[in-house]
């Protein structure tokens, strides 16, 4: 008969136990690292752009072969195109089949090309300059705008120097239109010593040159192509500095040498 209380009140007990342990403030859990920083892979510095480039392997300098890009993931689907030697798309998040790399496309649709023959590289565009990083972040948004020779528009078509003049002039910097007269407004560096945002120029076209923008780890984008190639044969789209018959470029600084003038 005693026995019973003590029956009653244990579920009372326990009741208010688990009450207070729901009202309590919890301490945080601590978050498991990722397999990276287990691993001991640095994190990129903050405001790093990262890209994920699948880079054409097929056929060389001195040729226009290239990596066909089809529609699917098939070799008897339709081709969107060719991805050429050290020439870059950006890789897409959708999975591909055994054999392919999914791409993405300019119109946002996916694209695949056979993986034995492109290379896959992260490239890390960062610099302690904020505008460089702006002017880098600017230009790779319009990765597939169409090339269109003397075209001037953002929109529906541009060629080498007005990406270049344009992209700038978004940033808030002037610089002339045309590839000889950027040059000739720049300080001319070692392509090695080249930072994101630098002018790349060619000596091509006899003599009228063409020009991109450095990105950094030895890739730049420009518009490139002839007769209205469209992307990724031509268009605007990042590069190795070596590509196609491009092979000895020289490097431009037109943005700290207004930084000079300014002050």
């Amino acid at each position: 008969m005693k026995a019973t209380p003590l029956i009653i009140l244990i579920p009372c007990i326990l009741a208010l136990g688990i009450l207070f342990w729901v009202d309590s403030p919890q301490e945080a859990a601590t978050p498991n690292k990722t397999e990276s920083q287990a691993a001991g892979e640095q994190t990129p510095e903050d405001g790093a752009l990262i890209l994920q480039l699948v880079v054409g392997q097929a056929g060389s300098l001195e040729n226009d072969i290239g990596n066909p890009v089809y529609s699917a993931p098939d070799e008897t689907a339709e081709q969107a195109g060719t991805l050429q030697y050290n020439c870059c798309m950006l890789q897409a998040e959708e999975e591909a089949p055994e054999g392919w790399i999914s791409v993405e496309l300019s119109d946002g649709s996916t694209g695949y090309v056979q993986s034995q023959s492109v290379l896959l590289k992260t490239l890390t565009v960062s610099d302690q300059d904020p505008l460089r990083m702006e002017i880098a972040r600017d230009a790779v948004q319009y990765l597939g705008l169409r090339f269109k020779r003397y075209g001037d528009s953002l929109n529906s078509g541009i060629d080498c120097s007005h990406f270049v003049e344009q992209i700038y002039a978004r940033n808030g910097r002037d610089i002339p239109e045309t590839c000889n007269e950027m040059i000739a407004e720049g300080t001319a560096i070692p392509v090695s010593d080249a930072r994101t945002g630098d002018i790349i120029y060619y000596d091509v076209n006899d003599g009228y040159g063409h020009v991109g923008i450095y990105l950094g780890g030895g890739y730049l984008i420009n518009a490139t192509g002839h007769a209205g190639r469209t992307y990724p044969d031509g268009g605007v789209r990042i590069c190795a500095l070596k590509y196609r018959d491009r092979e000895v470029p020289q490097a431009y600084d037109l943005l700290d040498a207004q930084q000079d003038e300014q002050q």
